[in-house]
């Protein structure tokens, strides 16, 4: 990470914590970064032996008529590979046409694969380069299936973004922002999660704190409550958080002081709804002579169930 891109971030956290006025927080972001290097490594160098099927050099051989290689492929052994291999081709073609977020990285393709791999094909034994291959013909090739399982990495916050694009934090990278937070140092903790929310490349071209955090409420807003929640891990209820958070919902940007302070006035309001409450009415009695034999068993069998809790 560079010295730039750290204090950009350690800016942004400064301002974003809400804990203290920075002296630089009046330089500007844009042109504080370098661009982040492109990785010159494609997606498909690493999809067996076609020619870069994310370019699709063969899709006019694919179309023109099906049946003719389908014929020629039952017939020759090797032939079905090759063809096998151009359908795999224009799968990858089809499926980077309808996820234009997925960035074509070395990274990228081996974490499908290897996702594929454990979770599928169940077979670790397979090599990374015949993975492809062997989904193909397991029937996980396919786009449907790619893109299924290209968003269940991108939540898992594993996947490399182009530049510009936040996404969620990995558990090693959430584990890093907690380790942030039980250090008490939570302004390492927002700088941190905004820095791995963005691979590490914070976007260029904001003018002020302010600019940037209107153009990214929601990334602000899950690094707040990210934080604050940790924070004060195991000092209360799952409901009560997920209540304040309810209460919460109209107020933009909320900051680690905003939440500090709003959060004791919640409770005390909470409390006082609770006891003002009208107890709950005692169920009427019951009376023998109008149940069925059935329903009279069941009320003897609960009134000893009962009966036995208590005691």
């Amino acid at each position: 990470m560079s010295t730039e891109t750290s204090n950009q971030a350690h800016w942004l956290s400064g301002e974003l914590m809400d804990m203290t006025s920075l002296p630089e927080a009046q330089q500007k972001l844009a042109g504080n970064y370098k661009a982040p290097k492109t990785d010159t490594e494609r997606w498909s160098d690493g999809w067996g032996p076609v020619d870069d099927p994310l370019k699709g050099k063969r899709q006019a051989d694919i179309d023109i008529d099906p049946s003719i290689y389908e014929e020629l492929a039952r017939r020759d052994p090797a032939f079905k590979r090759q063809w096998d291999d151009q359908k795999i081709e224009k799968i990858t073609l089809e499926f980077s046409e309808k996820n234009p977020g997925y960035l074509p990285t070395e990274k990228n393709y081996e974490r499908i694969v290897r996702f594929i791999r454990k979770n599928q094909l169940q077979d670790p034994g397979i090599p990374l380069d015949d993975i492809m291959t062997a989904a193909y013909e397991k029937g996980f090739w396919t786009v449907s299936n790619l893109t299924d399982v290209f968003k269940t990495l991108m939540r898992q916050g594993v996947m490399d973004v182009r530049e510009g694009r936040s996404k969620p934090l990995s558990k090693e990278e959430a584990l890093a922002v907690t380790a942030d937070v039980r250090a008490g140092d939570l302004m390492a903790a927002m700088e941190n999660y905004l820095l791995y929310s963005y691979n590490g490349n914070l976007p260029r071209g904001y003018a002020s704190v302010r600019a940037f955090t209107a153009s990214h409420p929601d990334l602000v807003a899950n690094a707040t409550w990210f934080i604050w929640t940790t924070f004060h891990a195991g000092e209360f209820s799952v409901e009560e958080i997920t209540e304040f958070k309810k209460h919460m919902r109209n107020v933009p940007l909320p900051t680690f002081q905003t939440l500090e302070q709003a959060f004791p006035k919640f409770q005390a309001n909470r409390a006082s709804v609770a006891s003002e409450r009208p107890a709950e009415p005692e169920p009427a009695p019951i009376d023998p002579n109008k149940l069925s034999a059935e329903e009279l068993d069941q009320a003897i069998a609960d009134a000893r169930k009962n009966y036995r809790q208590s005691s």
